[in-house]
């Protein structure tokens, strides 16, 4: 009975371990079938729908040449080199320029402009005393009237993963990178079906001599379905996903697609917290350029990181960079793919890399305005995920020269008066008067700040910059005032709310007594401007101030009229926008247009015109202003820029010198300055000593042109009497010619005295 049960034993057991075998074979089959089958299903989901996460970028006004614009050359040769445009003897490829002095030849790249494309094509600069004198087309020998460079690149809208690439389609990618990449990374991309049986035999052969994983044998799509779909894990098990998820991507997409997916997906390194994908951005950020112009030298040096991004890095390792490159330009000669004579004169090239990359912290200010007008219109993640390009106002040599005048500016008050170093803060604005764009915001004295920006965001009492809005009230009743109209520069003393009285003085502690309405506001009087305050009426100004913009509340309190009222200096750019304007009042913009990825226009921002006073006021506002500057409270500002005049403005100081202000224009800016201290302690400092001297050194450096006064049909020039009460003849005693608004109201004598 034993030796039966052992033989029944001896029979039944293998075949039940082979049925038990046979069976798990079966279910493992099925189950890698079915995962296999979910693998083909992810890739054929989400290959075709793929979407990457492209960041808004936001552009810098571009660089326009025409005969007669203000130009400094060397700022023309450090935007070339920003734009990524190299130095040569001759010009015989885009993005590539000669300089002779003042003298530039440039083969511009050309660029899809939201209002038209920008042709590339060869033009000869001449430049003398900061201005453009020539501009010709160097093909046809015909004057240009406008050129343009593409705009620099002064910031992005991230999403939380700073992931960037520049997306290029395959049409745009050079044959010669394909070749490259293909020789290097996959030469047998167009004949295996996704996996290279071949690579991965010498993968294996070298894994097992070393004892791990070392090679993974990876064609071209199995990379890109790594980047796309896996970690960077080393196991089998994501070998097996990789290859099977390959082999699924051949059978349902063409080499074409494939290639150009990969050449966009692939990292290149990390730019900070920015992750560097596909070779259109690298391109641009290593050397400063369009893929399209890469040499054979840079392509190489680009593919060759492919391996390891971090290691052969041209810019952090420029020795192992080369190395690499000249391994890979080997490869290629070996492989027939450049000539002999390309392999020589590409391995000679030096390593340049971008020398001077634009650090977008520098536009940090600027980009706090364009992301609060960008919020109006865009949702956030459109923003981050769109691949949106927002055109802006911004001019990049106007804004380094303001940062520049802040910085100079700000450390010699501070050693001549001797205030703290480093205690003194600024902000300004500068705008195009007649279109209402930023063209250069300083937020603070370092460019590089982060947080607090004061030109948006500080809060301050503007004091005397109010009084231009004070005596516009007054001109617009045109029957009772006038530039003549006597004033009493005397003693006030009102009851407040509280058992206090306000008991203001002027600056010199004087009584002034009788004096004229244009020189109460060329001298700053505070009595004189109270006084005609109250005569026009405290409710009437205040409405005229919410009129032109002022949205913050104002008290009903007498005080407003010498500017207790707490504005920030962009507000304070505005209120004075419309007067520099003629009285046409335009809200202030930083972004011209916004398109989409494929340059397809979305929005335009086309400025809305709002007309707030009379033109024969509005000029009267602009003589008297000019008079600020010519023999005012400004006069610092005819001093330094004589050859500059009429300029307008006027200089505001808070109570006790906290706040130093000033408002200035000319036919080509209108610039408002402020500086003081963050904790709001006295500085010693009126408009004149210190946000004059800001803006001084700004229009030095950047040239504004003289106010162009414009004529209005319902304004005369008149001989008017001192006491502005009558129109004399000419040789009358103290007879002044002067403009004044129709109807006038005054009473014409013929003879003196009559």
């Amino acid at each position: 009975m034993k030796r039966k049960n052992h033989r029944w034993r001896s029979r039944t057991v293998p075949r039940l371990l082979a049925f038990y075998a046979r069976h798990l074979a079966l279910w493992l089959a099925l189950a890698i079938a079915a995962y296999c089958l979910w693998l083909d299903h992810v890739v054929g989901q989400s290959f075709a729908v793929r979407q990457w996460a492209l960041p808004a970028r936001i552009y810098a006004s571009p660089v326009e040449l025409y005969e007669g614009s203000i130009l400094d050359p060397e700022y023309l040769e450090v935007t070339l080199r920003q734009l990524g445009y190299s130095r040569a003897r001759s010009i015989d490829a885009p993005g590539r320029y000669a300089r002779r002095g003042q003298s530039f030849d440039i083969y511009s790249r050309g660029y899809a402009f939201p209002e038209g494309n920008e042709p590339a094509r060869r033009i000869d600069v001449r430049l003398s005393d900061g201005l453009v004198t020539r501009l010709i087309d160097i093909e046809t020998g015909d004057p240009l009237v406008l050129a343009r460079l593409e705009p620099i690149e002064i910031g992005r809208v991230h999403a939380k993963t700073f992931e960037d690439r520049v997306i290029l389609s395959l049409a745009e990618i050079p044959h010669r990178l394909l070749d490259i990449l293909i020789a290097v990374e996959d030469r047998r991309f167009y004949r295996h079906f996704g996996v290279d049986p071949v690579g991965l035999v010498r993968a294996a052969v070298n894994n097992l001599i070393s004892g791990s994983i070392k090679q993974g044998g990876s064609t071209i799509t199995q990379q890109l379905v790594k980047n796309l779909y896996l970690s960077n894990e080393r196991s089998y098990g994501r070998k097996f996903r990789e290859a099977v998820m390959a082999i699924s991507l051949e059978r349902r997409y063409g080499k074409t697609e494939i290639a150009e997916a990969y050449i966009n997906e692939i990292f290149l390194g990390q730019d900070g917290n920015r992750a560097i994908h596909g070779f259109g951005l690298g391109a641009r950020f290593f050397f400063g350029k369009p893929l399209k112009d890469l040499n054979i030298a840079e392509l190489a040096t680009l593919v060759g990181m492919v391996k390891a991004p971090s290691a052969y890095s041209p810019k952090r390792r420029p020795d192992a960079a080369k190395k690499r490159r000249n391994l890979v330009l080997d490869l290629l000669l070996e492989q027939g793919v450049i000539s002999r004579n390309d392999h020589v004169e590409a391995l000679a090239s030096e390593l340049i890399v971008r020398d001077r990359p634009i650090r977008m912290h520098e536009f940090g200010a600027f980009m706090d305005l364009v992301r609060v007008q960008l919020n109006r219109d865009y949702r956030e993640t459109d923003l981050q995920a769109a691949g949106l390009k927002v055109y802006t106002t911004l001019e990049p040599q106007i804004q380094q020269a303001a940062q520049d005048a802040t910085v100079k500016t700000l450390g010699s008050i501070e050693e001549h008066k001797n205030i703290g170093a480093k205690s003194l803060q600024a902000a300004m604005v500068v705008i195009d008067p007649r279109t209402g764009e930023v063209m250069g915001l300083v937020g603070g004295r370092s460019s590089s700040y982060g947080g607090f920006n004061r030109a948006l965001n500080a809060k301050r009492v503007i004091g005397s910059l109010v009084k231009p809005f004070v005596y516009l009230t007054a001109l617009e009743q045109t029957e009772r005032f006038n530039v003549r109209s006597v004033l009493e520069d005397k003693a006030v003393d009102l009851p407040t709310t509280t058992d206090k009285r306000w008991v203001p003085r002027n600056y010199d502690g004087k009584f002034h007594g009788p004096v004229s309405l244009r020189q109460a506001l060329i001298q700053s009087y505070n009595l004189a401007t109270v006084n005609l305050g109250l005569s026009v009426g405290l409710k009437t100004v205040i409405k005229r101030l919410r009129a032109l913009g002022i949205e913050r509340e104002l008290g009903n309190f007498p005080s407003v009229l010498l500017g207790a009222i707490d504005l920030t200096p962009f507000e304070v750019t505005q209120l004075y926008q419309g007067i520099a304007n003629d009285g046409f009042k335009v809200p202030l913009r930083a972004i011209r247009s916004v398109a989409d990825a494929q340059d397809r226009t979305l929005t335009r921002y086309s400025p809305s015109v709002e007309h707030f006073s009379d033109a024969s006021v509005v000029y009267l506002i602009q003589y008297l202003l000019a008079g600020v500057v010519a023999q005012g409270t400004a006069r610092g500002a005819a001093d330094a820029l004589n050859s500059q005049l009429p300029l307008a403005g006027k200089t505001g100081t808070s109570n006790d010198g906290r706040d130093s202000w000033f408002a200035g224009f000319g036919g080509n800016y209108l610039t408002v300055a402020w500086v003081g201290r963050d904790d709001n302690g006295e500085t010693g400092l009126t408009g004149a000593s210190g946000a004059l001297r800001v803006w001084i050194e700004l229009m030095l450096q950047i040239g504004i042109t003289p106010v162009q006064f414009g004529r209005p049909d319902d304004l005369a020039w008149k001989w008017v009497s001192p006491g502005g009460d009558a129109i004399v003849a000419e040789h009358c005693e103290g007879a002044a010619l002067v403009p004044l608004a129709l109807p006038h109201g005054l009473v014409e004598h013929h003879e003196c005295g009559s």
